[in-house]
């Protein structure tokens, strides 16, 4: 089976105010710590999505060379759904057979998050997805199987994958549980980014 990440690399960061993909953690970017993660990972290929002009100054240099390509998303000012959307249509063009959603401002997501993630659709392709729940909510990093590839297409505006989760039966989904929150911490705004930074 061909797994295939899509990293989500494309946002305007409108709430920080400036480009949260330079800030800094540790000896890198916010950007490329989780692009590490996926790169060492089961995840055959990375898409790597961003917008237009974006000159990848935040890819740390070791990650130059690895198993990853950028797709630039031409749409992504017009909301999430069109970096998505650009993302699942290389990942059908690759034909391949599930794909990992990944936030590209979420540095605590592990390596083993995602090899379980893969592991879980190797041993049951019927599900149409495979997630994470914490506190009764599914968070992302989510793998897809590509029988669901299609409704990501029907996606419009701002607005991503939760949606479509929320159609699908309960059984034709698998949900891993797990208490370390914060594996699911993003950065959206400057306090998120302070906090994150003491503990990284």
């Amino acid at each position: 089976m061909k797994i295939v990440g899509i990293y989500l690399a494309a946002g305007q960061s409108r709430r920080m105010g400036t480009d949260k993909l330079m800030l800094k953690l540790g000896n890198s970017y916010l950007g490329s710590v989780a692009l590490k993660a996926a790169l060492e990972s089961l995840i055959d290929h990375v898409l790597v999505i961003t917008k237009k002009g974006d000159s990848l100054c935040w890819l740390h240099p070791h990650l130059s060379s690895g198993n990853w390509s950028n797709i630039v998303s031409q749409e992504s000012a017009k909301g999430l759904s069109y970096s998505i959307k650009a993302g699942i249509s290389e990942a059908i063009r690759m034909k391949a057979d599930g794909a990992i959603i990944l936030l590209a401002d979420q540095p605590f997501v592990t390596v083993q998050m995602l090899n379980d993630l893969v592991s879980a659709f190797r041993k049951d392709g019927s599900k149409y997805f495979f997630g994470y729940c914490l506190n009764d909510r599914i968070r992302p990093p989510i793998l897809f199987s590509s029988a669901f590839f299609p409704e990501f297409m029907k996606l419009q505006g701002d607005v991503g994958a939760r949606g479509l989760i929320r159609g699908v039966h309960k059984e034709r989904g698998s949900l891993l549980e797990t208490e370390a929150a914060k594996c699911f911490w993003d950065v959206d705004t400057r306090e998120a980014y302070e906090r994150i930074k003491e503990v990284f």
